[in-house]
């Protein structure tokens, strides 16, 4: 997934579930994100090739960013 298209469409998707105004969609995405750390012990900052592909996404550094 290296095209611009691709890039762009996920950090915009991202974007919208990050910033979105309507409740239920916050609610459902963070509890999703919760539950998804839970299940899998998930932790980003143990992965550096997760960390690479935040900013080839151009993604700004975050502790809070879950990126598969």
């Amino acid at each position: 997934m290296n095209s611009q298209i691709s890039k762009r469409s996920i950090k915009l998707l991202y974007t919208k579930l990050l910033n979105t105004k309507n409740e239920k969609t916050k609610i459902l995405f963070e509890d999703w994100t919760r539950l998804f750390k839970q299940a899998t012990g998930y932790d980003s900052n143990k992965f550096k090739e997760l960390k690479e592909l935040a900013e080839d996404y151009g993604f700004e550094k975050s502790n809070n960013i879950l990126i598969f």
